[in-house]
């Protein structure tokens, strides 16, 4: 799963994508992303990026450089492509690691979700929902940034 979102977004980069292209490269990629997060199989993997993140050890440059770098990369170039050159690299960057965040507070703060909810856990059904509310904040955010100006 990890992999195929690295490879779309840089089948949409090699293409020279446009503004269409690049949103559904996004939706895809965060679809995909809430996908593993909330997944209770996927539970030990995610925990484990959680705590290298908050206590980084070698694996975690070895995670950063593998997987991670490059869909952060590919998301940073893609809101790019969204904001149609108006953000930099860092901005860029910066709005990436925010949509991300988005998605891990579902597995970093799991029983704060479930309880604030009331669900008994995240199931298909809420994880329908989580990826639909994600898309619909994605593309809040990918309006604003296609249609404000001089943002750099």
């Amino acid at each position: 799963m990890i992999a195929s979102l690295v490879e779309d977004g840089m089948k949409a980069e090699a293409d020279g994508c446009g503004v269409p292209t690049a949103r559904a490269s996004l939706h895809n990629m965060f679809q995909a992303i809430t996908e593993v997060f909330t997944r209770q199989d996927a539970e030990a993997y995610t925990r484990f990026l959680i705590r290298e993140q908050a206590e980084p050890t070698e694996a975690f440059q070895r995670i950063y450089r593998g997987a991670m770098a490059g869909i952060l990369t590919r998301i940073a170039h893609l809101i790019q492509v969204v904001s149609n050159g108006k953000l930099d690299t860092k901005a860029a960057r910066l709005q990436a690691l925010m949509l991300v965040g988005q998605v891990i507070i579902f597995r970093a703060a799991r029983a704060t979700v479930v309880t604030t909810t009331g669900w008994t856990d995240i199931g298909i059904n809420e994880k329908v929902l989580v990826q639909s509310m994600i898309v619909d904040n994605l593309d809040t955010i990918l309006d604003h940034l296609e249609h404000v100006n001089g943002l750099t």
